[in-house]
């Protein structure tokens, strides 16, 4: 079977690697949100439904429902009941992400991707934004120890919220 499902996909996906929720009638547990588009997501976890299960995924106060689509082991897709706002859903912002994306899909088609001058931005802002890239490698590394998840899954959701409010704040400032 073809791990990545590319042939499935409705449109192109940006990666990313999360904590996040999924909950179903039967199950509720922590995952990791491995990439992401407007329909759908790849999650991975030790724990995941079937497919054709209704499933909601939450970040954050971030809330999407879906289908399950594939499962593949401890991986699985999912398509969403309606569009979600991807930026929305990304630890770094929209448009450092999308940046990234746009230079690794230049490279794997032979482009050779032109250099952009990193924006300028005020004291504030720029300290805010790197405590929240600081607080998200806490996350992902934490996230990565089953234990810890399973222990301080809620704790971490926190943080997660924290991250993305001083990303809200910092954005404004620019």
């Amino acid at each position: 079977m073809d791990n990545d499902h590319t042939e499935e996909r409705a449109e192109p996906r940006t990666n990313l690697f999360v904590a996040a929720t999924i909950a179903t009638d039967a199950m509720s547990g922590p995952v990791r949100l491995r990439n992401i588009s407007p329909s759908g997501a790849k999650v991975e976890a030790a724990e995941l439904p079937d497919v054709g299960a209704r499933v909601r995924l939450r970040r954050g106060t971030l809330s999407a429902s879906g289908v399950v689509g594939w499962r593949d082991g401890k991986a699985m897709g999912m398509r969403f009941d309606r569009p979600t706002d991807v930026q929305l859903w990304l630890p770094a912002g929209q448009s450092s992400q999308q940046k990234v994306d746009s230079v690794v899909k230049a490279l794997k088609q032979g482009d050779s991707p032109e250099p952009t001058p990193a924006p300028a931005r005020n004291s504030e802002s720029y300290e805010l934004l790197s405590i929240a890239d600081l607080l998200d490698g806490l996350g992902d590394a934490l996230s990565e120890d089953a234990d810890v998840v399973a222990k301080y899954f809620a704790k971490l959701q926190v943080l997660d919220i924290a991250t993305q409010k001083l990303r809200q704040i910092g954005s404004r400032k620019t």
